[in-house]
């Protein structure tokens, strides 16, 4: 085994349960923190979780270099992918809240 294989090989190794561990832990303590019926627990999950993915998405971009901060139009792409991931989560945030907040009077 090469070098280059072997330092990216432990990461892995070190990454993948990991993440297994926090799928099965990230659930528990939100639900744990908020209660089954908690309104903020599906959106918790949701980007508590999918933030740890993305994560992980751009962190496999940026080391197998498909992504170079050299470049301006990388960098700004590399900008984009977060700026876009935190507002959809803000978006989708204040839609939470307003469902929850504002009063619903049905017919």
């Amino acid at each position: 085994m090469n070098d280059s294989a072997k330092s990216t090989s432990l990461p892995v190794l070190i990454a993948i349960p990991a993440v297994v561990v926090l799928c099965w832990a990230i659930p528990r303590a939100v639900v744990g923190a908020m209660g089954i019926d908690g309104h903020w627990a599906p959106y918790l999950y949701q980007y508590l979780l999918g933030g740890l993915v993305f994560g992980i998405g751009l962190a496999v971009i940026k080391r197998s270099g498909a992504c170079d901060f050299d470049r301006p139009g990388d960098r700004r792409w590399f900008a984009v992918l977060i700026v876009g991931y935190v507002a959809y989560a803000a978006i989708h945030g204040v839609v939470t809240w307003l469902a929850v907040a504002v009063p619903f009077r049905g017919s």
